[in-house]
């Protein structure tokens, strides 16, 4: 696992939190560099808010 990964999972136990498959799917898939920040910011959204995003 990345060493940039395995202190944000850090940091959110530190305050309670834990991370879902797909965010930390989405987590490693921008760490390794597989998509761009613009596509992380998207999924991350979709996540978040549990709905696809319309693109413009």
């Amino acid at each position: 696992m990345n060493q940039l990964i395995r202190g944000a999972i850090g940091n959110l136990k530190q305050e309670g939190m834990h991370l879902t498959e797909p965010e930390m799917e989405l987590l490693e898939a921008y760490a390794e560099k597989r998509i761009t920040e613009g596509e992380f910011n998207r999924r991350a959204l979709e996540l978040a808010l549990g709905e696809p995003q319309r693109t413009y």
